[in-house]
């Protein structure tokens, strides 16, 4: 292959009964030849065969189990594309779904990444849903340009698989964290919004899968990973976050909440009150704030 325009990353791990769908996806791309990265995350099934049977289409790379975020670490930097995707094994790419992103991006050099709208379907039912209706993408704050990354503070609503990112933004924004798992790719798109400018495109490009292995993580996990990203964000870019509108500052107060009711309860009270009296400066309409605050400045003024 000359060098190619796109590159896609494919980390898999026991998915073998999805992944030739997913790979056909990406071979049948109109007018967009991708490079094909697969990370073998350490499968135990019949991962290594099906690969096999693509190795003249793909680059194959097999790991030792590390999870999602190292693996897509692994195929970005072997990667070769100007531009990056990212598709999970049980999800697939529409066949225009590449020729459109680049095409958009090539038409707005000014711009960083892209996301597209994509279906969201149910394996069990198969019923079908838009990703903008699910996370009622009409009322949203804003979907792309500076206010995305304000946007995006309360939750995440864009998917890994409606990506398509430049290379240079990508390395700007730094690549995923593989501290967090489940939610690793908010970490990743709150960077991109911080750092590149985004576009989004409503057409329907990509299908998601849920099926009900897809939701079976731990749940505290997830909460505790969203406060660590959040408390990353504070610090990478404090410059972006002083002029946040009010469902933003909330998320932060709330975030800072977390990390300040556990300190108390660990007895590290002074930390507890930091963490406290930080998320009432941003949000002083707290009532359970106030009291834990107030709590802890007691239990230090008595020495307790």
């Amino acid at each position: 292959m000359q060098h190619p325009q796109v590159s896609v990353i494919v980390p898999t791990y026991n998915y073998a009964h999805y992944l030739p769908r997913a790979l056909d996806s990406l071979l049948g791309q109109q007018g967009i030849e991708p490079e094909i990265i697969v990370i073998d995350d350490g499968s135990t099934d019949e991962t290594p065969e099906i690969l096999k049977k693509y190795k003249l289409h793909i680059v194959a790379i097999r790991q030792s189990n590390a999870g999602v975020s190292a693996a897509r670490n692994i195929g970005i930097a072997e990667s070769h594309g100007d531009f990056i995707g990212f598709l999970d094994p049980d999800d697939f790419y529409h066949p225009d779904k590449l020729k459109r992103q680049v095409s958009l991006l090539e038409r707005h050099p000014e711009w960083g990444w892209t996301y597209c709208d994509c279906v969201f379907l149910d394996e069990t039912t198969g019923e079908k849903t838009l990703f903008s209706k699910q996370y009622r993408y009409n009322s949203r704050l804003a979907l792309e340009g500076p206010r995305l990354f304000e946007a995006l503070i309360p939750s995440n609503f864009i998917c890994p698989l409606s990506l398509l990112i430049r290379r240079d933004s990508l390395d700007k924004a730094g690549h995923f964290d593989e501290r967090f798992a489940g939610i690793e790719d908010f970490d990743l798109v709150l960077r991109l919004a911080a750092t590149s400018s985004a576009l989004y495109s409503p057409e329907i490009l990509a299908t998601y899968m849920w099926h009900p292995g897809s939701l079976g993580k731990n749940q505290a996990r997830m909460t505790r990973d969203k406060y660590l990203i959040l408390d990353k964000i504070v610090t990478l870019y404090s410059d972006r976050i002083l002029n946040l509108g009010t469902t933003a500052k909330r998320a932060l107060a709330d975030m800072h909440n977390w990390f300040g009711y556990g300190l108390y309860r660990e007895g590290r009270l002074e930390e507890a009150f930091q963490r406290l009296w930080t998320s009432l400066r941003i949000w002083p309409l707290q009532g359970r704030a106030w009291l834990f605050l107030c709590m802890s400045f007691l239990r230090l003024f008595m020495g307790k």
